[in-house]
């Protein structure tokens, strides 16, 4: 799995399997309608929301390093978001395929988290 905060560019559509726009809540938060296919979802590209990420992924295992990078990342802009009188914030998770940025080595990503 590969997070990245602002921005997807450099990963190659082929490679993405998932996109979640993540916001904490589980308010209108939820793209899939009840008999949906998630493969068909998925394959038509969709940028998925919190309740579909339980559903389908349910969790993403960060490792303790990229963990500290997060909430440091997290923090850093929730504090902004704060000193701004903003109150709106996503994380963007992207599911890429592994095996694409091994067969392609100019695909570097910006964030791994294992």
């Amino acid at each position: 799995l590969f997070l990245m905060q602002n921005t997807l560019m450099g990963i190659p559509k082929s490679q993405v399997l998932a996109t979640y726009d993540l916001k904490g809540s589980t308010v209108a938060r939820e793209v899939m309608k009840k008999g949906d296919d998630v493969n068909k979802v998925l394959k038509e590209g969709k940028v998925l929301k919190d309740l579909d990420f339980s559903k389908i992924e349910g969790s993403i295992y960060v490792s303790p390093e990229d963990r500290e990078a997060l909430v440091q990342g997290v923090t850093m802009d929730t504090d902004f978001f704060k000193r701004h009188c903003l109150i709106d914030y996503s994380l963007l998770l992207t599911k890429i395929n592994p095996s694409e940025s091994i067969e392609n080595p100019k695909f570097i990503p910006p964030c791994t988290l294992r």
